[in-house]
């Protein structure tokens, strides 16, 4: 299944970690503190326990299962997100 995952973290290193492990499961970047991705149940369950492990504070992290219905309907406006390489975002 295709997830959205946002978060709102105050710490900076705190940030770069959570932005760091979702990259390692996979997710990429569509915004700067959004990512998007497909993840088997296992996986999903896996990133939960590491961002749990992460998020002890009164900072946040939403994840937001995204059905492939509403993927089709996505509808973006404007420039699309550069992430810090230099790469467009494409969406799969």
């Amino acid at each position: 299944m295709r997830y959205i995952i946002v978060y709102d973290i105050t710490d900076d290193n705190l940030r770069t970690l959570t932005s760091e492990t979702l990259k390692d499961y996979g997710l990429k970047r569509i915004q700067k503190s959004a990512f998007m991705g497909s993840l088997q149940k296992h996986a999903l369950n896996s990133l939960l326990t590491d961002l749990r492990r992460l998020i002890i504070t009164a900072d946040s992290v939403i994840v937001f299962p995204l059905c492939d219905s509403d993927f089709r309907n996505m509808i973006s406006i404007g420039q699309p997100f550069i992430e810090e390489e230099g790469k467009e975002v494409e969406f799969f």
